[in-house]
């Protein structure tokens, strides 16, 4: 990773995305910008020098906002840069930004709300931004972070399995950085519920069976990307429930996961399954698209 882009939290927060940038660029040497916006009403002044006046005050308020929190770290000047942006929408700011800029990584606190911590603004960055984004949950890392990465082993789409593998290259990406060169592999083994309800399987001979047929896969995937088989993680049942389990379990720091970019009405959504996930998971998050 070269590039990070960071966004600032707002005065008073407590810029864990920052302190997760400085980790990595500890390791690295990347360089990191780092963004920090601002925006207001200013279209009922009195004329168009007032509102200009306005603007530029604020946005110098936040540049000495950003120059503070840079300076409550130990950083070195040429490997960081402060910009300051007037807008209101972040998310689209940054979209914007990350198909104009080699952008390998954006970095954004999260704020704890009703669903955790996905504000639209996470919400927008996780589904439209093409390069990955990392949301923050504010715990403290441990030396040797743990990280998971959650792969699909059942799927026959290629498009899944360019994305497994993609996900497996930010987590190599990641490993070093984080202190620990160990990557953990979470896989839910799912059965067809509706043929169970009517007794046309055995879900435990069907889970079984269907494991074995899996394994060759799992031991080819993890010979291909140099990982080991013994940090494999299966477990029975709905990925959305089985990998925040996994994580929870692991006391994973780091939790990666595939995400299904969608326009037009289906924009909503980035996939049930992946938007189950990371309404459970209570690690940093790492969402990475296809």
């Amino acid at each position: 990773m070269e590039n990070l882009t960071v966004i600032a939290d707002i005065q008073g927060g407590k810029n864990t995305a920052l302190k997760r940038a400085l980790q990595i660029q500890s390791r690295t040497g990347c360089h990191i910008t780092l963004l920090g916006f601002c925006y207001a009403s200013v279209n009922d002044s009195d004329s168009n020098n007032d509102a200009d006046k306005v603007k530029a005050l604020l946005i110098a308020k936040r540049n000495k906002e950003l120059s503070a929190i840079v300076s409550e770290f130990e950083v070195v000047a040429e490997l960081i840069t402060t910009e300051v942006i007037w807008s209101k929408d972040i998310a689209s700011e940054l979209v914007a930004r990350g198909k104009a800029n080699s952008t390998d990584l954006i970095i954004k606190s999260a704020h704890k709300t009703g669903s955790w911590f996905h504000t639209s603004t996470d919400w927008q960055l996780i589904r439209e931004a093409n390069a990955p984004v990392m949301i923050t949950a504010g715990k403290t890392w441990k030396k040797k972070s743990r990280l998971l990465a959650t792969i699909d082993f059942a799927t026959k789409e290629k498009s899944k399995q360019r994305l497994n593998s993609k996900i497996i290259e930010n987590a190599k990406s990641l490993a070093g950085p984080l202190g620990n060169d160990v990557i953990h592999l979470a896989f839910a083994l799912t059965a067809p519920q509706a043929l169970i309800d009517l007794d046309l399987i055995n879900a435990k001979k069907y889970l079984a069976d269907k494991r074995k047929r899996l394994q060759p896969v799992i031991d080819a995937f993890c010979e291909q990307h140099g990982l080991n088989k013994e940090n494999v993680h299966i477990k029975q049942g709905e990925p959305e429930r089985v990998i925040p389990s996994i994580a929870n379990d692991l006391k994973a720091d780091l939790t990666i996961v595939g995400t299904v970019g969608r326009k037009g009405i289906k924009g909503k959504l980035i996939g049930n399954t992946a938007e189950g996930i990371l309404s459970r998971l209570y690690t940093d998050i790492l969402t990475i698209r296809p």
